[in-house]
């Protein structure tokens, strides 16, 4: 509404001017007929009286002296065409006001369009811009949770570095532990059946023959009975069998005799004591040798003996309980009972008529 009453401001003063310039052009066209008309109707009679008028007077008043009718004209014709050009030049103003006032509404109407665009922009923007503040919130909140989360993780990688420190230094200084495998075994028994015996030092096992010497001892005896009870106590040494001779003391004593007759006192001839020594060391094979290999020396000797007859009694020194228990796993396994006989460090493996018989499991 502005834009269209400026608009109509300036046309009506443009008009208005030219109104103006219309009336002056028309009143100098007046006043130059009403001169022409004045100059035709003098002539030299008026002329003449007016001259002796004028002389006879005492008084002279001037007379107003008209332009050249050809210079009015021409000044008429060059205002006109002064007012020509300022008619063409007001025409084109005005065309130009023209053009500037449809290209002002063009740019107007560009205006306002882009002022929509501009609000529309404006208010994405805004949505954008709220949007980003949201996100931006939500991330700072998702920041500081996982900030949480890590200030939690390094507590609990603080608390988990000082436990395996702290295991460390109990794995280090703990005593060394020897671990027991626990196996259901039945309730020992007196052995009272026949004996294989096997010693176990070093990790090395070897066949004891305990019964081969004692079956050689018997025959030793009988074959010197004689000369044997002449003595109250007998040395000897016999072997070697298997690699083991046996040291032994035989002893004779009084002793009361009954028989059908009656009763009497009469001589015993009886072990003393008997030790069975090796030959040399080391004896034997390697326990894992020896159960691995079907054709060890300590398998084809197991093969001789019935596991209902039997019993393995083991003479073992400390150095081998770890392998005495592989052993005792595998006797188990082939459905043998077994017997542990423990020496200590050089001790040798005896027998006496007052000692205690294996006990068996």
């Amino acid at each position: 509404m502005r834009q269209r009453n400026s608009t109509t401001f300036v046309m009506g003063s443009m008009d208005s001017f030219l109104d103006i310039i219309t009336n002056v052009v028309g009143i100098l066209i007046i006043l130059v007929m009403i001169a022409g008309v004045k100059a035709q109707q003098s002539s030299p009679e008026s002329e003449a009286t007016e001259e002796i008028v004028t002389e006879s007077t005492t008084a002279t008043v001037p007379v107003p002296t008209l332009p050249n009718t050809k210079d009015l004209e021409k000044t008429i014709e060059e205002n006109g065409r002064r007012l020509e050009e300022k008619a063409k030049t007001a025409a084109t103003l005005r065309d130009s006001v023209t053009d500037i006032m449809g290209q002002k509404e063009t740019l107007t109407e560009q205006i306002e369009v882009q002022a929509a665009q501009h609000a529309k922009l404006f208010d994405l923007m805004t949505s954008i811009r709220a949007g980003i503040d949201l996100e931006a919130e939500r991330k700072d909140k998702s920041l500081k949770e996982s900030l949480e989360l890590k200030r939690q993780l390094l507590e609990q990688d603080a608390k988990l570095e000082q436990l395996d420190k702290t295991k460390n230094w109990i794995l280090a200084h703990r005593p060394q532990a020897t671990v027991l495998e626990n196996m259901p075994t039945p309730i020992g028994r007196t052995v009272d059946d026949k004996e294989i015996h096997f010693r176990l030092i070093g990790g090395r096992l070897a066949y004891v023959p305990f019964a081969e010497l004692m079956l050689a001892l018997r025959a030793e005896v009988t074959e010197n009975k004689n000369k044997l009870f002449k003595q109250r106590s007998t040395p000897g040494i016999l072997g070697p069998i298997d690699g083991f001779n046996l040291h032994y003391v035989l002893i004779m004593y009084d002793a009361e005799m009954r028989d059908v007759m009656g009763s009497g006192i009469g001589q015993r001839l009886e072990l003393d004591y008997a030790e069975l020594l090796p030959v040399a060391e080391p004896m034997g094979e390697p326990l894992k040798s020896a159960l691995a290999n079907p054709n060890s020396e300590f398998l084809n000797r197991l093969r001789k003996y019935r596991q209902d007859i039997y019993t393995i009694t083991v003479w073992v020194y400390p150095d081998s309980f770890e392998e005495y228990r592989e052993l005792k796993k595998f006797l188990y396994e082939k459905g043998y009972q077994v017997a542990a006989r423990p020496l200590e460090f050089g001790q040798p493996i005896s027998g006496s008529p007052r000692g205690t018989k294996s006990s068996a499991q």
